[in-house]
Formats: C-alpha cells, sequence, structure tokens
C-alpha cells in the first residue's frame, strides 16, 4: 500500500515546484483517472456490497480454490483506490491548470475512448437498472 501510494507524490511535487506539466503524457493521466474510477468503483462495490459479496460466495463456492468463504478484497484495497483516484485526478488538474487543456488536449483516440467509455456505463446502467 505505502509503495504504491507514494509512487503518485514524486510527479505531483515535480509539477508543483515547476509550475508545468511539460513530458507528462496527458493521455496517459487521462487513462489513469478513468482507470482508478473502474477500480475504485469495482473495490468500494465489492467490499461494501453484501449482495456482491453473496453472488462471490456462492459462485465461488464449488470451485475448490478456498476463497469460496471470505471476501477478497480488503479495506487498504478501498484505501488504496480512493487515494490513486485522488492521486491521479490531482496530476490531471495539475495538467489543466499550469498548461491548459487548449493547448495540450488527450489526443482523439483517448477522448473518443473516454467518451465511449462513460456512455457505455451509463447505458449499462439505464438498460440494466444495476448500479453496483
Amino acid at each position: 500500500f505505502l509503495a504504491w501510494s507514494a509512487s503518485f507524490y514524486p510527479q505531483i511535487f515535480l509539477n508543483f515546484t515547476r509550475r508545468t506539466t511539460r513530458g507528462l503524457s496527458v493521455d496517459f493521466c487521462a487513462l489513469n483517472v478513468l482507470g482508478y474510477v473502474c477500480y475504485s468503483t469495482y473495490t468500494a462495490s465489492f467490499y461494501w456490497n453484501e449482495s456482491i459479496q453473496r453472488d462471490y460466495k456462492l459462485r465461488m463456492s464449488g470451485s475448490g480454490d478456498g476463497d469460496g468463504d471470505g471476501v477478497i478484497i480488503q479495506s487498504n484495497d478501498v484505501a488504496f483506490a480512493a487515494h490513486a483516484l485522488m492521486a491521479s485526478l490531482l496530476t490531471l488538474t495539475q495538467i489543466g491548470c499550469y498548461d491548459s487543456f487548449r493547448t495540450r488536449p488527450p489526443s482523439k483516440r483517448v477522448q473518443a475512448f473516454l467518451i465511449f467509455s462513460v456512455v457505455f456505463c451509463l447505458l449499462f446502467i439505464t438498460v440494466t437498472g444495476d448500479v453496483p
């Protein structure tokens, strides 16, 4: 937890001291935020949603791997996911503040992927009515 969490701070500190994010990939930061939104949603849902835990236990109880009795997501997983999301959002915010997204926007492919991902998730929730 500590090593992965600490890995975000050198970049954040460097951006702050230089007051620029030149050399940092906007695409990487935008996709990183999307990834940590997904990971945070997954870990929080699995950790707090009893229905998901029950389904997991039912599905895994006959698998023979011995994990069917306990929940595999722990509080440190949720804490890391939330922390990583906040650090990634801070880094993306630094790009917007120091260098402006008008001069350095994400690439068209990344923009399209981000839009597709959000629309897909919203459609899935709308059609199934299943919110984790």
